[in-house]
């Protein structure tokens, strides 16, 4: 362009367009249903019909989608921009959906409907200190994604993915983000008051409600690399935002007295394990009421009278009462936000000069440690980022192993 040849501070700049349409199958052997062979009884070959219901007219999925972009570069690349936004959509989504055992089989191969995503991608790369031996350089990527779910199969608003252990599932619901988490909730007054009734409890909706989607807000991460002479080092933090989890772990951590949650010192001093006459027990934050039929709350008082006003909860429970009631009370007191800022990374490099080295170029050792920390958690048991399962039972955690540090040393050269 001719009003950008004699300047110096615009070096790159580049606009994107593409568009495609691209289909997706599912394993082999998922359309007509065949007996499965199993361990043999003595010399006896024994086949028998399996747990899933194939489907002969079962279509692959396909997704139309396009997106949009450009790339931009300034003051001698010491600034860089890439910017996408993208949105496809996906017909004939291919489910393993449980079906009921009557039936013979306990899920069944299905296409349902369709689901849109649309989102934005940000890259941006900064060098704010570049000299003779030192240059600091900094990389910060974003990602959002909408998710939604357009249509299911005709005349059907909810389908259900998959079944948690307990008290939970995990669902596709028409105008809503795909993967919400279903399951009993707290009952809530008009002011957004949590009700329990006169023993004290947290009273549970009637109906189960969708707690949340397990999927993100957001996901960036920021990496600042510093380089001195022969010296390197570099630090990387990532971030999510938004998500939900059902932790089983926590439920039957506080169900078993497992977790030191459950010997709590509460506002009397003293431990929740205490019989409640002598100033244990836990005091659960509400205010009294009972559900009508209608989903409204009536007030009442810590003698079960009508009442016109919230009045704070007074009543001690048991620690062991509140324990089980994290089984048998609201799915929602399990259920935590799966946010997280992570220390992904630290690394500390040298390369030897070539002069020492002799045939061998470029000889560099450094040493590393990855997932070094986690701050912003939820639930301090879990880690968020190790309960997404493959399949459609992520947000659902069930007997998670501790995440792990590691650390390493590497050694690389050039010949």
């Amino acid at each position: 362009m001719p009003g950008l040849q004699n300047q110096n501070w615009f070096d790159f700049g580049k606009l994107r367009f593409g568009w495609a349409e691209v289909g997706n199958d599912t394993e082999p052997y998922r359309l007509i249903t065949l007996y499965e062979n199993i361990q043999n009884f003595g010399s006896d070959i024994i086949y028998t019909l399996p747990g899933m219901l194939n489907n002969a007219k079962l279509r692959p999925e396909s997704t139309n989608g396009w997106e949009i972009g450009t790339e931009l570069r300034f003051l001698n690349n010491r600034i860089g921009l890439d910017f996408t936004y993208y949105y496809k959509k996906t017909t004939d989504q291919i489910f393993n959906t449980p079906i009921s055992a009557a039936s013979g089989f306990t899920s069944a191969m299905i296409n349902a409907g369709s689901i849109s995503n649309k989102g934005i991608e940000f890259l941006l790369t900064l060098t704010p200190v570049k000299v003779k031996d030192f240059t600091w350089d900094i990389l910060l990527n974003f990602a959002k994604n909408t998710n939604k779910v357009e249509e299911l199969i005709e005349g059907v608003e909810t389908l259900r993915l998959a079944n948690g252990p307990f008290n939970i599932s995990v669902e596709a619901r028409v105008g809503e983000a795909y993967g919400q988490l279903v399951g009993t909730d707290f009952v809530y007054d008009a002011k957004g008051n949590k009700v329990v009734g006169t023993n004290g409890r947290y009273l549970k909706t009637t109906v189960v409600q969708s707690l949340g989607s397990v999927l993100p807000d957001w996901n960036a991460g920021i990496t600042n690399a510093f380089k001195f002479k022969g010296f390197d080092f570099s630090a990387l933090i990532d971030i999510q935002h938004g998500g939900k989890i059902f932790s089983t772990s926590y439920m039957w951590g506080i169900y078993s007295g497992m977790l030191e949650e459950t010997a709590a010192i509460n506002a009397n001093g003293k431990n929740i394990r205490d019989a409640v006459a002598d100033g244990g027990g836990v005091l659960i934050d509400g205010v009294y009421g009972k559900l009508n039929a209608d989903g409204s709350v009536t007030y009442l008082d810590k003698d079960g009278n009508p009442v016109d006003s919230p009045v704070k909860n007074e009543t001690y429970i048991s620690g062991v009462r509140w324990a089980a009631d994290h089984y048998s009370g609201p799915a929602a007191q399990n259920v935590f936000d799966a946010s997280y800022v992570k220390l992904r990374e630290l690394r500390l490099g040298y390369t030897i000069p070539n002069r020492y080295t002799g045939p061998i170029q470029n000889l560099r050792i450094s040493i590393y440690g990855r997932n070094l920390a986690i701050w912003g958690r939820d639930n301090k048991h879990i880690d968020p980022e190790y309960t997404t399962s493959s399949g459609n039972t992520q947000g659902i955690e069930g007997g998670q192993l501790p995440s792990l540090r590691s650390f390493g040393i590497n050694l690389t050269c050039n010949f």
